[in-house]
């Protein structure tokens, strides 16, 4: 039998098959020629492997085509649980985008390129009377499912306090939201976050980028190679672990703590009391308002430099470092690196 007769053949057993399902396994099937050509294999030994066009006859789970198959509507939302105080999302490779409810419900919906798509993917619902949890898991079926372009739209209600992410390369963003503990975790998705008002914030990622603006709450990141982009920050504490990724930071915490290897940084501090850094090969420059009243500087080095320019006092150190006090010393500063330099100034 050749390919086409036994696409064909896969088609047709699947013609009462939902066509988002049937487009799935047809793509898949031909990947997987693709892949055996490629490997050497006849289209004979490819069939074999993907098994005969009878398996589908009993399958069961596949979803069936329906009346419509529509763009996503308001209608077509998923509602679950209204008390819930804490809500925990498992999004896998999806991209998922998290606002507020306009009413006491939470609203769950799974889309893939426009369309509703949850009966292709199900989504798994875990209630309590304290915590939803909802995770998107694939059909028990011989094909893989191809998770490109899917995305879960949550809407919180007001009960809602504290809220879980993670994700494996799905984008997360999340905005308007007002709520006692955020935690985002994910390996190479990237971060929006808007116009969110938690006690505590707290991000982890391997690869993926920052966007924060607007957020007021304190701010704990750990990332290995994702650059940090933090506007308009309102919060006592900022803690951030970097290996490589770049910051760049405006804000009002009170605490700075940083501890990267080679990322650089452009700190913007307005309202800051005490900051830390320790780096190795990063590079940081730190702007302090020029309303103070006075900074108590520390800093060590084997190689790296210092220069600073505050309350039009100049200087620089060198080498093994320096320390200094600069009017009152309410500001201190705690800056230590190998070969990474610094510049403060006011």
């Amino acid at each position: 039998m050749k390919k086409e007769d036994y696409l064909k053949q896969v088609e047709e057993a699947l013609k009462n098959t939902d066509a988002a399902t049937r487009d799935e396994i047809l793509d898949d099937f031909n990947q997987h020629f693709a892949a055996g050509i490629r490997q050497g294999k006849s289209e004979d030994e490819i069939i074999a492997s993907l098994g005969d066009v009878s398996q589908f006859d009993d399958l069961e789970g596949l979803p069936k085509v329906s009346k419509q198959e529509d763009k996503v509507e308001d209608s077509q939302t998923k509602t679950t649980g209204k008390g819930q105080r804490g809500v925990f999302i498992d999004a896998r490779h999806a991209d998922v985008t998290v606002r507020p409810s306009a009413d006491d419900t939470h609203h769950v919906r799974l889309i893939k390129d426009g369309n509703f798509v949850e009966n292709s993917y199900q989504l798994e619902r875990i209630e309590t009377a304290d915590e939803l949890r909802i995770k998107i898991v694939s059909p028990k079926a011989f094909f893989r499912i191809d998770e490109r372009d899917l995305a879960l739209e949550i809407e919180l209600s007001d009960a809602c306090k504290t809220l879980r992410v993670e994700t494996a390369s799905g984008d997360v963003d999340l905005g308007e939201l007002n709520l006692d503990e955020i935690r985002v975790r994910t390996a190479s998705g990237d971060m929006e976050l808007e116009t969110l008002r938690s006690t505590r914030v707290i991000l982890n990622s391997a690869s993926g980028d920052y966007s924060i603006d607007d957020l007021k709450g304190d701010v704990s990141i750990e990332t290995a190679s994702g650059d940090m982009e933090i506007d308009g920050h309102q919060g006592e504490a900022l803690s951030i672990t970097s290996v490589s990724g770049d910051l760049r930071y405006a804000g009002t915490a009170r605490s700075v703590k940083i501890t990267s290897v080679s990322g650089d940084g452009e700190l913007e501090l307005s309202n800051v009391e005490n900051v830390k850094i320790d780096t190795v090969s990063g590079d940081f420059e730190i702007q302090l308002p020029r309303d103070i009243s006075g900074v108590k500087l520390n800093f060590s080095a084997m190689s790296g430099e210092l220069d600073f320019d505050l309350m039009d006092k100049k200087g620089r150190y060198e080498g093994h470092g320096g320390s200094t006090l600069i009017g009152d010393g309410k500001i201190n500063l705690t800056l230590n690196s190998v070969s990474g330099d610094f510049s403060v100034e006011n």
